[in-house]
């Protein structure tokens, strides 16, 4: 009886600690621009803003030895999350949205550039390998956030339609710029 039981207490532990571990819904970056179906999460009632908008972007790696060369491979993923972004009831505008999917085009923006980085990468298999990538990849995200953090306080959230212009204008011609490394659909 003591087997069934332990069994049982077990499994009540670890099932919601697996669940919390399965990765949220996501999105891969592509041109179709989001909707606000797309987001799926419970609006921050304590937060000052309309809405929030959750986008980033990964990356993984292989190093292997064929015929005495060495082979890199990666990929570079720019991803929104449905489930943690979210906008307030009665908020919803096409301003606001456009608002928004610039925040995810910022996202895609730095997986070009660290697609790109990662092209002309010349890697040297003695080196430590994880650890130059990593930096890479940690200087990419910080600039992904500076840019962020830049973007709203110029467009004060989306409210200067002056300046949310000028960033829509300039994030596409960045992006067009890279458009060699755009993200694949999944």
């Amino acid at each position: 009886m003591k087997i069934p039981f332990l069994s049982l207490l077990l499994g009540m532990v670890l099932v919601p600690v697996l669940q919390a571990q399965t990765p949220e819904k996501k999105l891969a970056w592509n041109n179709t621009p989001l909707s606000w179906q797309d987001f799926e999460g419970v609006p921050d009632a304590l937060n000052p803003f309309d809405a929030n908008t959750n986008s980033g972007f990964s990356y993984s790696w292989s190093l292997s030895v064929k015929g005495g060369e060495s082979v890199f491979l990666y990929e570079v993923k720019s991803w929104f999350f449905p489930e943690l972004s979210w906008v307030k009831n009665g908020k919803k505008s096409q301003e606001l949205l456009d608002h928004e999917q610039l925040h995810f085009d910022i996202s895609e923006l730095h997986a070009r550039r660290l697609r790109s980085t990662l092209e002309e990468l010349k890697i040297d298999p003695s080196s430590d390998v994880k650890k130059q990538l990593r930096v890479l990849y940690e200087r990419t995200e910080a600039a992904r956030i500076e840019m962020r953090e830049q973007y709203d306080a110029e467009t004060r959230h989306g409210e200067n339609t002056a300046a949310q212009q000028k960033w829509a204008k300039k994030v596409k011609t960045d992006l067009d710029s890279l458009s060699g490394f755009r993200t694949e659909d999944q």
